[in-house]
């Protein structure tokens, strides 16, 4: 089988330099325990043979061909929605996979879905998550699990049990489809795949970037000397020094009514991000048309939290209190529906407006025109999330 394998994608090399390059970036292995027929992740394709047995070429590289698609489209090894179901993800993958490059045969998906056409893997998460949480079991499509050839709903957590957030294979994908994208190596992938793994792999959010305006005059850094590191300039004849951050970030959270449970717990991800960076702790609030439940002071990633509000919304509240609490920063994550707040006296911080991108349209940095002012209020800058 490992040799069928090999072969196919061996001819791949002058006819489909898109799918060559991205097999190559992989390992070949075996996994007879796995209950799917082949899966990625963790810079592998996993193939179960017994489950392939009886397989003619062209149904097997077709079965390759489309997981090597899904690792150019980055599914392995991209952020999960925060809490994630797995066997869900797995089938919004496929069911992405299916839009772009339909395959009835190795790889067919519930047609009673009735899902759209020609959208992103986050947008099939959510409506696949809604759907199988408002519908009971007994009244779901028929025969969810068994319609799907080598996986049903409830095998979709094997099929992602590789899947990782992986910054450097999110890079090396990235630059491979920039690569093939320059050169227009794309083979006979349609073009609407093309525009897929294109937009799938453009970095929507840097977050070091993010905090980067806050690096010359909000990160601020505390000097201490200390015995356990040597001088720079003289050894371990001197002390050396190490730097403890001092920053005071506060983060206020948009609970109002026309904020989604998705975009919440995209904020939370959003939030927990941050200590990767060099943030020890954070100050976070929630606000509708007032702040709601109090301040927390955060100095770990959570999994939850509470949440409260829902009403109106207004910025003013949470922009009082970055200037009467004097905050380094303050990072308004919000999705923008609420008049301009006046800035405060007294405000000496920098402002990352976070706003929840509203449609796709919005995926590059141009601001809606209800928002327009933020480009030139003081000591602010911006930048759109992602749709969830």
């Amino acid at each position: 089988m490992e040799e069928r394998l090999k072969k196919m994608a061996e001819g791949w090399y002058l006819t489909e330099p898109a799918l060559f390059m991205a097999f190559c970036s992989h390992s070949l292995t075996e996994n007879r325990i796995m209950n799917v027929t082949m899966r990625s992740g963790r810079q592998m394709i996993e193939y179960n043979p017994a489950m392939m047995q009886g397989w003619n070429d062209s149904m097997l590289a077709e079965r390759l061909k489309l997981e090597v698609a899904r690792i150019l489209l980055g599914h392995p090894y991209q952020r999960m929605p925060y809490n994630a179901d797995l066997s869900i993800a797995a089938l919004a993958s496929d069911v992405t996979l299916d839009s772009l490059y339909r395959s009835h045969t190795v790889l067919p998906v519930p047609r009673d879905l009735n899902l759209p056409r020609n959208l992103c893997f986050e947008e099939y998460y959510i409506m696949l998550r809604r759907y199988f949480s408002e519908t009971p079991a007994h009244e779901g499509p028929e025969n969810v699990g068994a319609s799907l050839h080598d996986r049903g709903i409830g095998q979709g957590s094997d099929l992602a049990a590789l899947w990782e957030e992986d910054q450097m294979m999110q890079e090396t994908v990235r630059e491979m489809v920039k690569s093939i994208a320059n050169s227009n190596q794309w083979g006979s992938l349609p073009a609407n795949f093309r525009e897929q793994v294109i937009e799938a792999n453009i970095v929507r959010i840097n977050y070091r970037a993010v905090l980067s305006m806050f690096r010359a005059s909000v990160i601020g850094s505390k000097r201490r000397l200390t015995r356990m590191k040597p001088s720079r300039r003289y050894g371990f004849g001197q002390m050396g020094s190490r730097r403890d951050f001092s920053t005071r970030l506060l983060v206020a959270l948009d609970v109002s009514g026309s904020v989604s449970s998705e975009c919440l717990s995209q904020a939370l991800s959003v939030i927990n991000r941050f200590f990767k960076y060099g943030v020890e702790s954070l100050d976070v609030i929630q606000f509708d048309a007032g702040i709601k439940g109090g301040k927390m002071t955060m100095k770990k990633a959570l999994k939850r939290i509470e949440i409260c509000g829902r009403g109106g919304t207004s910025f003013q509240e949470p922009m009082d209190m970055f200037a009467e609490e004097k905050y380094d920063g303050l990072i308004m994550v919000t999705d923008g529906y609420a008049p301009e707040p006046v800035f405060p006296d007294g405000a000496t911080g920098r402002i990352m407006w976070m706003i929840y991108a509203a449609s796709r349209q919005y995926e590059k940095s141009e601001l809606p025109s209800r928002l327009a002012w933020i480009g030139d209020y003081p000591r602010s800058r911006h930048i759109l999330l992602p749709n969830v």
